[in-house]
Parts: structure tokens; C-alpha cells; sequence
């Protein structure tokens, strides 16, 4: 009897042990249930902490890392943009303004560092605002008269003038040491005070970035630790390293939209992978050489801003991605064309204009002429799929039209170069920023060439617009911008086509993403990989 006992007891331990590993089994399996165990949590947490993914982004780029873009993971700028790009904090705490605008007072925030352990203070934002200027096409050192360091951390800025748009420019500076930049706005040393580090870097192939732990914005603070900033100059070899898996996102480190729109619909379509688009965007532009050909005159140049098609553009070429536009900039923006009329697809109106210009088809070959010589005209544009598309779609344009048109689809330094000479009748052109008040040192002081066509400083009532905008009072500055945007599309030294917004294309495990109000600002503060 003992001998049975003893058997039966230790069947019961077996089965008992047996039990109790049905239930550890079964616990493991449903760790998405609540737990009240304080042990039991302890265990899920350690494990859902072995399980979370590598905080490594790798990013396809189209050039290399140095540019404005890449600058924003390193460097802070002295303020940044709101979404309606009125200025808010950075490195700038807070400022006041005296009532005549000639002096701004600014306050520096207080316990932030370089990554080499060098204090942010007034000495260090005083040089980087004399320093940024001439570089970031800022112009408040034309009207500048002094800056006094009060304290450690306050700056006083006295114009010999009223001087209306420093804090929009405040933005556009950098902070950096003197001793990591030359005397030609090139930094020699990436040592920051944002929320990453550069590790690594090969010129145009390769960078690699680690997270600032000591970064002192610790409400942006980001998840990501390492970023790999991978070139990849070609627009689909780079759709094709984001579907293979070699790299985690594009379009993120161009400012302007880099993924091709007629490959859109089809990533949008693919499985493991999510595209954002931004509801604002830059305006696609083309200048026109006002300065000599046929172009020389008004008429035509409106005759071929009335000749696009831009809905057709749209429609035809892109999905309707990019949204069709004729102004030079979105009126939404501040100080925006709110009263200004924008071109659209009129080809009757452009019929008129050319006969009032002089032009007839006298040899029935279909190309108007005037003076025994052809309307014919040489656009320049850049080999994106993008660009080439649209200068195809726009020479069929024209063509209707009874104009020739000759496309040349140059890569960017040619491209350029060309438009520098004024080799052309229409060019690609760089597009108005926002805010726009950026844009006027850097294209409209004067009406010379650059490389991007003809700059807007069409006459001289834009020049003197030009300063009430920088000097006058706040009713001043609005009627001073209307006037300039009436001046600037009644002469049509461009077109605006279309409005191209930013797109992100990434893998589904990536999340956090964000569009910034300033488009050269890389926002990964969010941003984790799942």
C-alpha cells in the first residue's frame, strides 16, 4: 500500500508540473492582455524591450549630405518659422521690438551647449548674425548700425532705420562657432548644438549621424539614434532601394518634391510602404530672357504664359498631384499675391497677343513669323522625369500655338551654366520662397542673370518697393508688396506652372514623419521604427 501511495503521489506532481507549464504556455501567448501581476509586468516589459526595433533611419538622398537639409540635423538656427511663417523661439527665447522698429532686443536661451562642450552665448549669436548675413541672402546688415552685448545672454540691435523684417529672417542663420567656419560661408568643422552628431561622412556617397543625447531640446528629443544618409542620385534607382529594403524613406532630405509624381499612384499602391503628401509646396517656375529675343517683348511673354495648359499638366502628366497654378507664389503665404491675377490656359488671348506682337504664319508651315524669322524658342530645363515631361508637354503647347520650340534637358551644373550666359528664351527658374521677403536680396535687386534665368529686378520702382518693404511701417510694407506683385505679373519675367508638394515615401514600420513650414528643415523628432 505505501509503494501505491507513494506512485500516486508522484503521478499527481507530474501532472501537476505538467499544468503549470499549460499556463506559463498560454501566458506568453496573450501578452496583449491586461496582466495585474506586478511580476508578470516586469517580465512583458523586458520583453517588449528585447523585442523593439533598431532606432536606425537610413535615407535615400538625391545629393549629399552638406546641403541646407543636411545642416538642419546638426545646426540650430537662431529662430524658427510657424506654419504661417511668422517667427517663434529657438536659440532666441524671446525679443521686443521698440515701436519704430530701429531696435530689437533679443534674449538667448540659457544652459545650452555644443557638442564639444562650448557654451551658446551672446558672443557666439552675435557672430553668427554678423557671419549668416551675406550667405542666408539676409539684408539687415545693410541697415544695421550696431549690436551691444548687454549680458551674457542678451543682444541689443540698433538700425540706423526702421527695419522691419529681422525676426523673419532670424530664422535663415545658423549658430556656429567662428572657429568651424571660413571667411566664405563654408563650415569647416560640423560641431553643433542640434539633435545630431555627424559620425561619418564620405562626399557624395554616404553620412552617417548619431543622436545628440545631451541635446538640449529635450521636448524634441528624438528617438532615432543613428541616421544613414545614403546618395542616391537617380530618382528611381532611389524607389528601388526603398522597395527592396535597402533604404527606410525618400523625399525627406530634398526640400522641394523629389519623388516623382507620375510614380506616386504606384507607390501609394504598394504593400509595405506609405506616402504623405504636403497640402503647400514651392510653385514650378519658368523665367523668360526679357533681356533680348523674342521675348524682349511683353506680349509674347504673356502670350506664352496664356498658352500653358496647366490643368492639362496636371491631369495628363501627374495624377493631379501637383496642382495647377499661375502665380509665382501661393497668396496664402505672408505677403503672398493676394490681389495679383494669375495666368491660366487662355490660347485664344495668347492668339491675340502674338498678332498684336506682329507675328503671322506668312508660309503656311505652321511656325508664325515676323520680319522673315520664325517664333521659335530655346527652353532649358533640368533631366528629371519631372522637368523633361513638362517641357514636352509645354512645347506641344506652343507649338499649337504656331511657336517652335527647341527643349534642351541638361543636368544641373550645365543647366546652370547656361542659364548664367542667358543662353535661352525660357529657363527653369527656382521658385519664390516663403516668406517671400527672402527671396527679394537674393533675385530681385537688379535684373541681371543667374542660375536660374533672369532675376525679378525688372525696373527701378522695384527697387524702391524693395526698401519700403525692408524700412517702412506696417501699412507701408503691405501696399508696397501689392504694388510689387502687380508690377511683377503685369511684366511676366515668368510663369508660374504648377505647385509641387513635398512628398515622403517610407516604409510601413516608419512612423512620425512631418512636414515643416520651412522646407530645408528635417523634422525627425517624432519619427520611430517599429
Amino acid at each position: 500500500m505505501k509503494r501505491i501511495g507513494a506512485l500516486l503521489l508522484c503521478g499527481l506532481l507530474v501532472f501537476t508540473v505538467a499544468m503549470c507549464g499549460c499556463i506559463s504556455d498560454t501566458a506568453t501567448e496573450t501578452t496583449a492582455q491586461p496582466q495585474t501581476d506586478a511580476n508578470t509586468n516586469t517580465n512583458t516589459n523586458a520583453q517588449t524591450q528585447s523585442q523593439t526595433k533598431p532606432q536606425i533611419l537610413t535615407l535615400g538622398a538625391y545629393e549629399d549630405l552638406k546641403g541646407f537639409e543636411g545642416k538642419s540635423l546638426v545646426f540650430d538656427t537662431l529662430m524658427k518659422y510657424n506654419g504661417d511663417f511668422s517667427p517663434k523661439p529657438n536659440i532666441i527665447e524671446s525679443w521686443e521690438v521698440s515701436d519704430d522698429k530701429k531696435t530689437y532686443t533679443l534674449h538667448i536661451k540659457k544652459g545650452i551647449k555644443f557638442t564639444n562642450g562650448k557654451e551658446v552665448n551672446a558672443d557666439v549669436v552675435k557672430f553668427s548674425i554678423e557671419y549668416w548675413a551675406p550667405y542666408r541672402y539676409c539684408r539687415y546688415t545693410k541697415y544695421l548700425d550696431t549690436i551691444e552685448k548687454v549680458d551674457d545672454y542678451t543682444l541689443k540691435l540698433k538700425f540706423k532705420e526702421s527695419y522691419a523684417p529681422l525676426l523673419e529672417e532670424l530664422p535663415r542663420i545658423y549658430l556656429t562657432l567662428p572657429e568651424t567656419v571660413d571667411d566664405k560661408g563654408n563650415i569647416k568643422e560640423w560641431i553643433g548644438t542640434g539633435p545630431f552628431i555627424l559620425k561619418e561622412y564620405q562626399k557624395d556617397q554616404k553620412a552617417v549621424l548619431v543622436r545628440n543625447d545631451d541635446y538640449w531640446n529635450k521636448a524634441e528629443m528624438p528617438k532615432i539614434e543613428k541616421v544613414i544618409w545614403k546618395v542616391i542620385p537617380d530618382e528611381n534607382a532611389r524607389i528601388m532601394a526603398l522597395k527592396s529594403g535597402e533604404i527606410d524613406a525618400i523625399g525627406i532630405t530634398e526640400h522641394y518634391l523629389s519623388v516623382p509624381a507620375q510614380r506616386i499612384p504606384e507607390l501609394q499602391k504598394t504593400p509595405g510602404l506609405k506616402v504623405m503628401i504636403a497640402d503647400k509646396g514651392t510653385v514650378e517656375t519658368y523665367s523668360f530672357n526679357y533681356k533680348k529675343g523674342p521675348l524682349t517683348d511683353k506680349k509674347v511673354r504673356q502670350a506664352v504664359a496664356y498658352a500653358i495648359d496647366r490643368e492639362g499638366i496636371s491631369k495628363n502628366l501627374f495624377n493631379g498631384i501637383p496642382q495647377p497654378t499661375g502665380h509665382l507664389l501661393l497668396p496664402e503665404f505672408k505677403n503672398g499675391p493676394k490681389n495679383a491675377k494669375p495666368y491660366s490656359y487662355n490660347p485664344e488671348k495668347a492668339r491675340q497677343l502674338l498678332a498684336e506682337a506682329g507675328y503671322k504664319d506668312t508660309d503656311g508651315d505652321g511656325i508664325l513669323d515676323k520680319d522673315g524669322k520664325p517664333l521659335k524658342l530655346a527652353l532649358v530645363t533640368g533631366d528629371r522625369q519631372m522637368e523633361r515631361d513638362t517641357a514636352v508637354y509645354i512645347q506641344k503647347n506652343l507649338k499649337d500655338l504656331g511657336i517652335d520650340v527647341e527643349i534642351a534637358s541638361l543636368e544641373s551644373k550645365a543647366r546652370k551654366e547656361r542659364a548664367k550666359k542667358g543662353d535661352f528664351d525660357i529657363c527653369r527658374c527656382h521658385p519664390w520662397v516663403a516668406p517671400p521677403v527672402r527671396y527679394l536680396k537674393w533675385r530681385c535687386t537688379d535684373d541681371g542673370y543667374d542660375n536660374y534665368g533672369c532675376k525679378f529686378g525688372v525696373n527701378d520702382r522695384v527697387k524702391e518697393l524693395i526698401n519700403i518693404i525692408y524700412t517702412g511701417n506696417d501699412e507701408e510694407i503691405k501696399n508696397a508688396w501689392n504694388e510689387l506683385w502687380n508690377i511683377e505679373y503685369d511684366f511676366c519675367p515668368a510663369t508660374g506652372v504648377y505647385v509641387r508638394p513635398r512628398a515622403f515615401v517610407f516604409k510601413d514600420n516608419v512612423e512620425g514623419f512631418r512636414f515643416d513650414a520651412d522646407v530645408g528643415y528635417i523634422d525627425l523628432s517624432n519619427v520611430v521604427i517599429k
